[in-house]
């Protein structure tokens, strides 16, 4: 799997599918505000319809509006917006994360998407830095993706065709630690 780091605004995302999470009882994290602020403020139509309530581990699929397919530079050109469930906002911490960034990759898996922006890696875990989460984002996606298949006689029917992953982090002043992060979370997945 291939990684990326970006400090761009979620909203202008150039991926396949954006993940955004949504704490329970219904809180938007910045990143959904501005995805949802981009879509004619659809996510909030189905939190207000009981559709999806940021339960940890909760996930929904939705196909992005046409305010998110123009592709112009200011508008942002995805097909599909994966809303995930946070959990409490108060027990957010580096074990609920965790869990939930491996939720994400495992829902992105059954998506079909190629390509996705995860803006889940840019949420606040106490103590812990841009660098710390991307890595554990890194580590947590090969995880969920990898399959050995070379003593199989038959390999997997469908493999992942998640192949790219987009992670944010918040400020460009954490792209380079972030990068370095991934790279050495990376070297470490080829090592197994």
């Amino acid at each position: 799997m291939e990684f990326s780091i970006k400090s761009s605004s979620p909203e202008k995302a150039q991926n396949s599918c954006i993940v955004v999470g949504i704490f329970f009882f219904v809180r938007l994290t910045p990143q959904a505000e501005a995805v949802d602020r981009k879509n004619g403020k659809l996510i909030e139509r189905l939190i207000a319809q009981g559709d999806f309530t940021g339960k940890s581990g909760a996930s929904l699929l939705l196909h992005a509006t046409s305010g998110a397919k123009s592709g112009s530079a200011d508008n942002a050109s995805y097909q599909r917006i994966l809303l995930v469930g946070l959990g409490n906002e108060k027990e957010f911490c580096e074990k609920t994360y965790c869990a939930t960034i491996r939720g994400a990759v495992r829902a992105l898996r059954e998506t079909g998407a190629e390509e996705a922006y995860l803006t889940l890696t840019a949420l606040p875990v106490r103590r812990r830095s841009a660098a710390w989460r991307i890595r554990q984002a890194a580590i947590a996606a090969h995880e969920v993706t990898y399959r050995f298949e070379r003593f199989k006689s038959k390999p997997a029917e469908q493999p992942s065709s998640l192949r790219k992953l987009t992670l944010t982090v918040d400020g460009a002043k954490n792209t380079d630690a972030a990068n370095a992060a991934a790279q050495a979370a990376l070297a470490e997945g080829l090592a197994i």
